[in-house]
């Protein structure tokens, strides 16, 4: 029983660890999508104007799904 135990709390360590790293991605998604927004506003011509007004959020990741579930 008590191997059993060891490798539950290896996977269970080793699920936190890619967790964590999930929501690192997500971090630097968010912080791409922010540097794109910021150099889009900050673009002078109307049609440079309208390319920025057409991008949309994109979906939450992952991470979420298994931050709830955890």
């Amino acid at each position: 029983m008590i191997s059993y135990q060891r490798r539950l709390a290896a996977y269970t360590d080793q699920f936190a660890k890619l967790v964590a790293e999930l929501d690192e991605l997500e971090r630097l998604r968010e912080r791409i999508k922010k540097a794109e927004l910021l150099l889009c506003t900050s673009r002078q011509t109307a049609e440079q104007k309208r390319d920025c007004s057409r991008r949309k959020p994109r979906a939450s990741s992952s991470a979420n799904y298994y931050r709830l579930r955890w």
